[in-house]
């Protein structure tokens, strides 16, 4: 679907995604994503996040920067926290720590409407609790 649209130059537009919906979008070719991530799709940390880690999906990412909510997780590549040692030990990832800023950085190239971290955030385009009920009123009057 995305290379036919590429080969159309057909832009893809939703009004207001969800951080479910923009979960399943693939990460390296996102068409959300700002300039410069042809660059860092080719850095050892992203080859490890794709290789290693089998990341696909915006989902995926989101899963590892979620790390740094853990009390446990350290900034660092000698991390124990439980997802850094699975990492290490199962994925065989050098360098856990590095992957999860990796990850992180990624998602931050992504501009806001489709950054997953700000979905549900008020666009400021919602109607006020007064503005609603006066177009009920509107509707129950006929105008």
């Amino acid at each position: 679907m995305l290379k036919t649209a590429k080969d159309l130059s057909v832009r893809f537009e939703m009004a207001a995604p969800c951080a479910e919906i923009l979960g399943k979008i693939p990460v390296w070719h996102h068409f959300g994503l700002k300039e410069g991530i042809r660059r860092m799709n080719s850095t050892d940390r992203n080859r490890c996040l794709q290789t290693n880690h089998g990341i696909e999906y915006v989902s995926d990412v989101v899963e590892i920067v979620n790390r740094q909510e853990n009390e446990r997780h350290e900034e660092n590549d000698h991390c124990r926290c439980e997802g850094c040692c699975f990492d290490r030990e199962v994925l065989h990832c050098e360098k856990p720590g590095s992957c999860v800023v990796a990850a992180a950085r990624l998602l931050d190239r992504l501009s806001p409407r489709w950054d997953p971290r700000k979905a549900g955030q008020d666009d400021g385009l919602g109607l006020s609790e007064e503005e609603r009920e006066h177009n009920v009123e509107a509707r129950e009057s006929g105008g």
